[in-house]
């Protein structure tokens, strides 16, 4: 009896003890913040915003023929997103536009390794040999006909980016004479015939401008614009 007094003695002094140890030790953990629960990581975005603003000020400034421009806005867009050929494809057709062949190629070029059967990458990149004469671009992998379609690429855009762009350029330039292939003869010229610079712009930036549509939407375009507009 005296040994089970004793054991109930001491099991009073240890709850004693550790009670009110325990109510502290929870009283520390109610003080203390609770963890916050770690939000699910966010999917990373296709491109930057930054990048995707400058893409669609570029292709406008393409449309209205301001190709300076265009080229600035389109290498900030790379800037934010370097390895996006959709980016580089357009710098290169400004480029090509301002008569700036070598960062016309090094773009198309660097377009085409990202996406080696882009047929549009492809009509460029060898437009823009064609105009720069292949003297100045050797390249075998550039020889040939300008004139690339099939598939996405309809051959009344390839007439107006290579017979109608490239080559009345080209031949203007190098000979001093095109051949007009609406009046159906020879005309002699003092200088390089960019009459259908504007035409091959326009449709560059019809069939990317509806991509970007279809994609996000004419009212967010819209915004887009704006936001980029006001800062």
């Amino acid at each position: 009896m005296a040994s089970g007094r004793i054991l109930v003695a001491l099991l009073a002094v240890i709850v004693a003890t550790v009670a009110p140890a325990s109510a502290q030790e929870r009283g520390r953990r109610g003080s203390q913040p609770r963890p916050q629960a770690e939000e699910p990581p966010k999917p990373a975005a296709a491109q930057s915003s930054a990048g995707a603003l400058d893409y669609v000020d570029g292709l406008e400034a393409l449309e209205a023929g301001d190709y300076r421009r265009a080229i600035e806005r389109l290498g900030r867009a790379i800037g934010a997103d370097g390895d996006n050929a959709d980016y580089h494809l357009p710098r290169g057709v400004a480029n090509t536009l301002a008569e700036q062949f070598a960062a016309a190629v090094a773009d198309l070029e660097r377009a085409q390794q990202m996406r080696p059967n882009h047929r549009e990458t492809m009509l460029w990149l060898k437009s823009a040999y064609q105009m720069a004469n292949d003297e100045v671009f050797p390249n075998r992998r550039t020889s040939g006909s300008c004139f690339v379609h099939g598939f996405d690429v309809p051959p009344r855009y390839a007439e107006i980016v290579c017979n109608r762009m490239a080559l009345e350029y080209s031949s203007s330039r190098w000979r001093g004479s095109y051949h007009d292939r609406d009046q159906r003869r020879s005309v002699q010229v003092p200088a390089p015939v960019k009459t259908h610079f504007p035409d091959a712009a326009r449709e560059f930036v019809a069939r990317h401008k509806s991509s970007t549509a279809e994609a996000s939407g004419d009212v967010l375009m819209t915004r887009m614009k704006t936001a980029y507009r006001a800062r």
